[in-house]
């Protein structure tokens, strides 16, 4: 039985790494620059930055339960459904905030905002929050022998 030594081990381990480094500062980042691009749109309140935080944690937490039900499937599948989600998002993806309509200017619009970031950014960034799971998920299957705690990779 042949051994692995620390070097392939880690070299195997990068591409998960870098995949976690990368979707963790999408995530960040994307927050940060739609949310100031909403900003002027409806006034700069804070009750719209808020707005956007609650949205956005939703989004997180929706991403965790889709990552979560796709443990069910075999790991090939789980790979390819969500690389074919991360696709459809991507293409689904728009950076207009037009669809929702116009905004309301004589009522709160804590609503069209969350209508907005939906129909906008709403699927990519589901997706997105659901790659970091779904990455440790896959890692702890490879067998490697620091899979047992994927949790290292955040290092």
């Amino acid at each position: 039985m042949q051994t692995m030594s620390q070097g392939q081990a880690a070299g195997r381990l990068l591409p998960f790494a870098a995949t976690l480094f990368v979707s963790a500062a999408l995530l960040f980042w994307v927050q940060l620059l739609v949310s100031k691009v909403l900003l002027p749109i409806l006034g700069g309140s804070a009750a719209v930055w808020t707005t956007c935080m609650v949205f956005f944690q939703a989004g997180v937490l929706a991403g965790y339960l889709y990552a979560h039900l796709s443990r069910v499937l075999s790991l090939k599948r789980q790979v390819v459904l969500h690389l074919a989600v991360l696709i459809v998002a991507g293409l689904a993806l728009r950076m207009s905030f037009d669809t929702a309509g116009a905004p309301p200017a004589d009522s709160n619009p804590a609503l069209w905002l969350f209508k907005a970031l939906a129909l906008s950014i709403g699927p990519s960034f589901v997706a997105l929050a659901a790659t970091a799971p779904m990455v440790q998920s896959w890692v702890a299957k490879t067998g490697l022998p620091a899979a047992a705690d994927p949790y290292f990779l955040y290092v």
